[in-house]
């Protein structure tokens, strides 16, 4: 059974949410398990973005879906070339702008 698009767009928020806290955490004693949380929830957000509609995506195109979708593929498939300092960029100034389309997505279903 496929999941409602409003569930893999609520999914995408709580893992964003997940990435900024345990952000709190990197340079400190468990950087090392503050950064796989990290991956581990942008892989989520790149899951639930591949599963979403492409009608929906389509009436998005603010939102950098192949990219987010890509980023995915390059934690699970090439985790051994993932740059960390992009992960940790994309937390930072990206994520941030996801969310907020997202929250505009969920208000307008």
């Amino acid at each position: 059974m496929s999941r409602q698009y409003e569930a893999r767009l609520r999914d995408v928020l709580a893992a964003a949410k997940k990435c900024k806290e345990f952000k709190k955490h990197l340079r400190g004693p468990h950087d090392d398990m503050a950064y796989d949380a990290i991956v581990r929830n942008l892989e989520i957000i790149g899951e639930a973005a591949s599963k979403l509609p492409a009608d929906l995506r389509a009436t998005h195109p603010e939102i950098p879906w192949p990219k987010i979708v890509g980023m995915r593929n390059i934690l699970i498939h090439q985790y051994f070339s993932a740059d960390r300092e992009l992960v940790e960029a994309v937390v930072e100034d990206e994520l941030p702008q996801l969310v907020q389309a997202v929250t505009q997505m969920l208000q307008e279903s």
